[in-house]
């Protein structure tokens, strides 16, 4: 769970860093949780490493990812 040392400037982000450089070349988004302005929950699939354009403006939650195939 994310804490207020990922968002304090000059702190070093070596975790945050190499996660995020392992889910990019490594893994691919599958689903999605997202939660609109009113407190609905949604669930979108898609690949890649962002949310589908389908989740903008809502507060993403949380997302399931599956490791790509090797080549």
């Amino acid at each position: 769970m994310p804490n207020r040392l990922f968002l304090v400037k000059g702190t070093e982000q070596l975790l945050t860093q190499w996660t995020q450089a392992e889910l990019t070349k490594n893994f691919s988004g599958i689903l999605w949780l997202a939660v609109d302005p009113n407190g609905k929950a949604h669930l979108y699939t898609g690949p890649g490493f962002r949310p589908p354009a389908e989740a903008r403006g809502q507060d993403v939650r949380g997302g399931l990812f599956a490791r790509k195939p090797a080549p």
